[in-house]
C-alpha cells in the first residue's frame, strides 16, 4: 500500500499516519526547546551541507536528532569494488531504534557525558585546532570512521586535517560550546511539544491527501504497476501542494510503501 507521509529534514520520527508529520520548516519551535534553537540550529548551518544525504560521511546524518541517535558507521554503501549488494540503511525506514542501528553496525558520537570524549566534539574540536589546514584528499577519499573516541584521538594525531567541518572554517567557540553543553545533559532531542507539532496535517490537506492515496492503491493489474513505477521514479523527491495558504510555508511530502 502507498501513502503520503510528510517529510521534514527536521524529523525525529516518521509516523505511520494518514497524516504523518509536520514539517520542522512550516511553524517555528516553541520557546523552551532548545535542541531545535539551539543545537539543530548549528547542525542546520555549518553541517548538513554534507551530513545529510543516503551517502553522507560514515553515513551519519545530522539533520535530524533521529540520525544523531543513529550514529554513524564505517560501512561504505557507494563502494564501486563491492561485489555485491549491502542491506539498505534509511534513516527511520529500515531502522527505528538505537539498538536496530546498533546491531547494524551503527556507533554512537555523542554517547556519554563528558562532551571532550565524545566522537563528534572530538572531530569539531580538531578543526578549531587546525583551523588553517587543508585537507590532502577529496572527502571521498578520506572517509574516515573512527568508531571510539581513541582510534579517533590516535588518528586526529597522524592526521589533523580531518577535523569538521572538513576542509571548511571551524565552528565558533560559542557553537562548540553550545554543543558541549548539550552532550553533557545528555544530548537530548526535540521537546515533546515540537514532536507532537509536526504530527499535525494542515486541515486543508486531508482531503488531496486522501485523493492521492486512493489513485495509488488501485486494485487492478495496471493500477498497481503504475502506482509502483511512479514510487520508483519519486520516493527520494519531496512533494508539496501548490494550493495551500500562502501565509504559511510549504509542507512537504514523500511516497512511502507501507
Amino acid at each position: 500500500m502507498f501513502c503520503l507521509r510528510m517529510y521534514c529534514v527536521l524529523a525525529v520520527a516518521i509516523l505511520p499516519l494518514s497524516g504523518v508529520i509536520r514539517s520542522a520548516n512550516s511553524q517555528p519551535a516553541p520557546v523552551h526547546d532548545d535542541y531545535t534553537a539551539r543545537v539543530q540550529s548549528i547542525f542546520d548551518g555549518r553541517c548538513i551541507a554534507c551530513h545529510s544525504c543516503y551517502n553522507a560521511p560514515c553515513q551519519l546524518s545530522l539533520q535530524s536528532h533521529s540520525g544523531l541517535a543513529r550514529g554513524a558507521t564505517k560501512l561504505n554503501i557507494y563502494d564501486g569494488s563491492r561485489p555485491t549488494s549491502v542491506a539498505p540503511s534509511r534513516l527511520d525506514i529500515d531502522g527505528h531504534s538505537v539498538p536496530d542501528w546498533r546491531a547494524k553496525g551503527f556507533f554512537d558520537v555523542v554517547g556519554g557525558t563528558e562532551p571532550p570524549r565524545t566522537l563528534l566534539m572530538q572531530l569539531v574540536s580538531l578543526r578549531a585546532r587546525h583551523p588553517t589546514l587543508q585537507p590532502k584528499k577529496p572527502v571521498a577519499e578520506s572517509n574516515f570512521c573512527p568508531a571510539d573516541s581513541d582510534t579517533a584521538e590516535l588518528v586526529s594525531r597522524r592526521a589533523p586535517e580531518i577535523g569538521m567541518p572538513y576542509g571548511l572554517p571551524p565552528l565558533s567557540r560559542a557553537e562548540i560550546e553550545v554543543l558541549g553543553e548539550w552532550i553533557a545533559r545528555g544530548a537530548p532531542g526535540p521537546s515533546e511539544e515540537t514532536v507532537a507539532s509536526r504530527r499535525v496535517v494542515p486541515p486543508e490537506l486531508q482531503a488531496q491527501i486522501g485523493d492521492w492515496e486512493a489513485f495509488l492503491n488501485g486494485s487492478t493489474p495496471r493500477e498497481r504497476l503504475m502506482a509502483r513505477y511512479l514510487y520508483e521514479h519519486l520516493f527520494l523527491a519531496h512533494l508539496y501542494f501548490t494550493s495551500e495558504s500562502a501565509a504559511r510555508p510549504p509542507v512537504f511530502f514523500r511516497l512511502a510503501h507501507v
